[in-house]
């Protein structure tokens, strides 16, 4: 079960950078249309 608990904070880390990236290049298509 630790394994698994393990497993799962990584990803959730792994979705957070992912969604900051995300975030980050919407901002940038925002701006640009604008």
């Amino acid at each position: 079960i630790d394994g698994h608990k393990y497993i799962n904070g990584v990803l959730d880390k792994l979705a957070q950078e992912m969604r900051a990236v995300e975030a980050g290049q919407g901002r940038k298509g925002v701006s640009r249309e604008q």
